[in-house]
């Protein structure tokens, strides 16, 4: 393996380490309890290199969502013309979450405990908001139609939000599919409205 790629495995490995050391350490005491100290201890690391992955404790959580945001809006853009709104989001979400960077144990804590704790959730329906405006934002730019738009991605983010709630709080399934089945009966619903 060459240096630069032993080098950037190494960093995913610490960066997974981490987050996966914080989500056990919030689902045992809280996450207002846990220090950043006690988080870079049990990941077997210094304060200082946990500042070097994440500036908060917060962006633990709320990382992998933004991380995934330029592969979600390519393959949007990418996703075959016939399809509507709705079924490329749920085309481009089966290319994208498949290689997701972090496991789906660690996400699933994750989102649960940003949905349970009062003070995430101010900043959880920033990240929602913000992934709300970039999805009209690229719908606009695959149909050219603003309306259409804003119309579609309020529906996908209402559908998406309460499939992650679900997953959440039973805590088994297959996401992916999961919000595929539920996009795709968005999408027929839809389809009418959308296409028109």
């Amino acid at each position: 393996m060459p240096e630069r790629s032993q080098r950037a495995w190494q960093r995913e490995r610490t960066r997974e380490a981490l987050r996966a050391a914080a989500v056990e350490l919030f689902e045992r005491h809280g996450y207002d309890a846990v220090t950043i100290g006690q988080i870079a201890a049990a990941a077997g690391v210094t304060t200082r290199t946990f500042f070097r992955y994440f500036p908060t404790k917060d962006d633990m959580l709320f990382e992998a969502s933004a991380s995934t945001d330029p592969e979600v809006v390519a393959a949007i853009l990418a996703a075959p013309v016939a399809l509507g709104p709705v079924e490329a989001v749920s085309h481009a979400m089966r290319q994208v979450m498949g290689d997701l960077p972090i496991s789906p144990d660690v996400l699933g804590h994750g989102l649960r405990i940003a949905l349970s704790t009062p003070s995430l959730r101010g900043r959880f329906a920033e990240v929602l908001l913000a992934s709300e405006r970039l999805l009209v934002d690229t719908l606009e730019t695959r149909t050219g139609r603003r309306e259409e738009a804003e119309l579609a991605a309020a529906a996908i983010m209402a559908v998406e939000q309460r499939v992650l709630a679900r997953w959440v709080l039973h805590g088994d399934g297959d996401l992916v599919a999961m919000l595929e089945e539920a996009l795709g009966a968005l999408a027929r619903g839809f389809h009418p409205l959308l296409r028109g």
